[in-house]
């Protein structure tokens, strides 16, 4: 190679026109610039021979299963490696990225000695879930990034968070609005469920008609409320991987009605309230007995979920008053006369 690129040059020296020149002083110059030219040319061919190494990863789920669209992001200190964690902002200040093939595969090239963080991360459409090797860890040591060397690493990655499925196979109560909030935020998200779900199986985050959400590992409570004014409230787990179902086909809450068959009428309106705190209306005339099938008119009736409730009930002058307490179960109906009094 040296022997070629010297002819090239004795070439083109050849053809320079020089003033007139001593022949020592031609020498000189001729073989001062070989020599420069010769290293220069010697520097590069070592450069191209410094080899990073390599990692060849396989991504696979917790069912062995390879991954296909896997993001692989690496990172070169563990403050990036974090933040990226906790924003899920996984393209902030990374060193380098690669995808998974069909296959499961990717290469990315390293810097050798050098320590990395390696987040891999993939949303995963069937299970409507985010997968990531977050709880697995990330972390490869400098000593273990030598020159030239290759490395294959089979990597799972898992579920971070975990599915809340709300669905209803009745017609009647739709639409039903939701809301779910963590236990401890009052920041909620607001949903509204408008199909029945129709199969006898189990729903899946797949299945439509049904009003699916993924969160992470915690506690949340939901309120759902129909437009017949049917009302669901609880609390539910959320754990990793794992699906929580609610269905709101069966109404959690019932109604109370109040009325009163003879009463003074200058009694009126009498006032209720449920639990001391809740004025639930007024009512201004009397009726008849009923019964749940029956019209509720001139009777003041309101839905709440299930459990005890403790009623107030006082007249318009306030010399008269009715107390009393009432179990109410889902889909109950409870009726509540009030008894005759003198002021």
């Amino acid at each position: 190679m040296i022997k070629s690129i010297r002819t090239r040059f004795t070439k083109f020296i050849s053809n320079l026109v020089l003033p007139p020149t001593p022949m020592w002083a031609r020498r000189k110059i001729f073989t001062s610039l070989l020599i420069i030219f010769t290293f220069s040319a010697c520097k590069k061919e070592e450069q191209n021979f410094i080899v990073n190494p390599t990692i060849n990863f396989t991504v696979i789920d917790e069912n062995s299963n390879t991954v296909t669209g896997a993001n692989i992001s690496v990172y070169e200190n563990v403050v990036d490696y974090a933040n990226a964690i906790s924003t899920k902002n996984y393209g902030a200040n990374r060193f380098t990225t690669a995808t998974s093939d069909q296959d499961g595969k990717a290469s990315i090239e390293l810097r050798a000695g050098k320590e990395f963080y390696i987040l891999i991360t993939k949303f995963d459409n069937v299970r409507f879930a985010n997968l990531s090797n977050i709880s697995l860890g990330g972390y490869i040591a400098g000593e273990d990034l030598k020159e030239r060397q290759t490395l294959f690493l089979r990597v799972t990655i898992t579920p971070d968070d975990g599915n809340i499925i709300f669905y209803t196979t009745v017609p009647n109560k739709l639409p039903i609005n939701i809301s779910v909030s963590a236990i401890s935020t009052t920041n909620a998200s607001l949903h509204t469920l408008t199909g029945v779900y129709g199969f006898s199986n189990a729903p899946t985050a797949q299945n439509q008609n049904t009003i699916t959400l993924y969160r992470d590992p915690g506690r949340y409570r939901y309120y759902a409320k129909s437009t017949d004014g049917c009302v669901w409230a609880d609390t539910i787990n959320v754990v990793k991987g794992e699906v929580r179902l609610v269905n709101l086909s069966k109404c959690e809450s019932g109604t109370i009605s109040f009325y009163t068959t003879a009463i003074n009428d200058t009694l009126l309106p009498l006032t209720v309230k449920l639990n001391e705190v809740d004025t639930i209306g007024n009512i201004t005339a009397s009726r008849l007995p009923f019964t749940c099938a029956d019209s509720k008119t001139n009777a003041l009736t309101v839905t709440r979920y299930k459990g005890l409730y403790n009623y107030f009930i006082s007249s318009r002058s306030g010399k008269c008053s009715w107390t009393g307490s009432v179990i109410l179960a889902s889909d109950d109906c409870i009726i509540v006369p009030i008894s005759l009094c003198e002021p």
